[in-house]
């Protein structure tokens, strides 16, 4: 039975020329990949791309590409009914924290979450977030100054919220994996490691020049033995 696919992200990058910053290698990488072997095992399957960035829906299928300027909640009834209608499944995957809108558009990002955990129950939606950038620790990584309280308690509740309505947790190594899950108290098997990759098919390969003589350098190690 061919299955649908929702992404919500900050922006679309399906391509490496649509890749702005460090984040677009994870879409396009990671979800773009997916995208192409979910289109490649059946035609008859559909991709959901919202960002909040531009507030866009894209419909992407065997085909077909539109637009649709609509709010996160609408792009998710969308998604849901065009897969119910058809008798579909629908996995929904949130890039978390760069899927989240801002404080003032919060309410529809957790009502969001609400409605996907609704939609579960019915064993016909699953939400993977792909939890690859811990705004806590990163704010404690790349900050100069000491985070402040309310920083550390609004994306701690923001973790909380997201993580555990989740179906399944994405995390970039085995490290991550013991962590979240000792942090924020969940099941180690809901949780996934898909580490980051490399875009190796983009780049080119250069042979060596096989002309004239070659030289290998060896590093030999002594060993010592005490008596």
């Amino acid at each position: 039975m061919p299955i649908n696919l929702m992404v919500l992200t900050s922006y679309f990058a399906i391509k490496p020329e649509d890749i702005k910053g460090g984040i677009g290698y994870r879409y396009v990488g990671l979800y773009g990949s997916l995208i192409k072997k979910l289109l490649d095992y059946s035609q008859h399957s559909k991709i959901f791309w919202y960002s909040n960035t531009d507030k866009t829906l894209r419909l992407i299928a065997s085909g077909e590409f539109r637009i649709f300027e609509i709010s996160m909640l609408k792009a998710i009834l969308v998604a849901t009914v065009s897969t119910f209608k058809t008798g579909r499944n629908m996995i929904v995957l949130i890039a978390y924290p760069y899927a989240v809108p801002t404080v003032k558009e919060l309410h529809e990002y957790l009502l969001s979450l609400f409605i996907l955990k609704i939609l579960s129950l019915s064993g016909r939606v699953k939400t993977i977030v792909d939890n690859f950038d811990p705004p806590v620790e990163g704010a404690f990584a790349f900050s100069e100054k000491h985070p402040s309280s309310f920083l550390i308690i609004y994306y701690r509740t923001l973790d909380l919220i997201t993580l555990s309505f989740a179906s399944f947790i994405i995390v970039l190594s085995d490290f991550w994996r013991h962590y979240i899950s000792k942090i924020y108290h969940l099941k180690t098997k809901n949780l996934l490691v898909c580490p980051n990759g490399a875009l190796i098919k983009l780049i080119p390969y250069n042979p060596p020049k096989l002309k004239g003589p070659i030289t290998i350098i060896c590093r030999f190690g002594i060993k010592s033995k005490r008596y």
